[in-house]
């Protein structure tokens, strides 16, 4: 259950970095603002391997 509950602050983790990225400071620096993106859907997909396997 562990597993579980990290993933689901790996979850909320990701929708908040979406919101704050979607602030129009990030506008300009596209690169940067996908780059921090992607870090946060990297840290879910991790978890999500590990459910699959509990």
């Amino acid at each position: 259950m562990i597993i579980l509950e990290k993933w689901k602050e790996a979850v909320s983790f990701t929708v908040k970095v979406y919101k704050i990225t979607e602030d129009n400071k990030f506008t300009k620096d596209y690169a940067l603002k996908e780059q921090i993106r992607k870090s946060a859907i990297s840290i879910f997909k991790y978890c999500r391997r590990f459910r699959k396997a509990e």
